[in-house]
């Protein structure tokens, strides 16, 4: 997204110091709750010019998700015609997801930061193509 593009070259790319990036639009993340202002309660930590964790608020209402899925695949849909809805994750949040918030940071970015690298694949334990 256009968003995702001016973080990566006006913030990842010059974030000597700690930065927390927030005030995401909720339409990026429709599993994250809604904030004030139709932002999500998200946020983004970078840090020596990498992308160090991912910060936020999960919502468990499981109407609230659905509805938000719906509408993000409406919005792409427009973009793209061959898009099309998970129907398993649909099937997966009908169980109930539990109040979460914390911090998301998997030991591939650990890794990541301990060798010095400013991209994930290069320290990642799985594949990418």
């Amino acid at each position: 997204t256009i968003i995702n593009k001016l973080i990566e070259n006006y913030i990842l790319n010059n974030a000597a110091y700690p930065t927390i990036v927030e005030g995401l639009p909720y339409g990026m993340t429709p599993l994250i709750k809604k904030g004030a202002n139709e932002f999500a309660q998200r946020y983004w930590l970078f840090a020596s010019q990498i992308d160090f964790c991912d910060i936020g608020h999960e919502e468990n209402d499981y109407f609230t998700q659905v509805d938000a899925l719906n509408k993000q695949y409406e919005n792409q849909l427009q973009k793209k015609q061959h898009t099309q809805v998970n129907e398993e994750i649909k099937s997966v949040i009908a169980f109930g997801i539990p109040p979460l918030s914390g911090i998301g940071m998997s030991l591939s970015r650990v890794a990541m930061i301990f060798a010095s690298s400013k991209d994930i694949r290069e320290s990642s334990a799985f594949c990418f193509k």
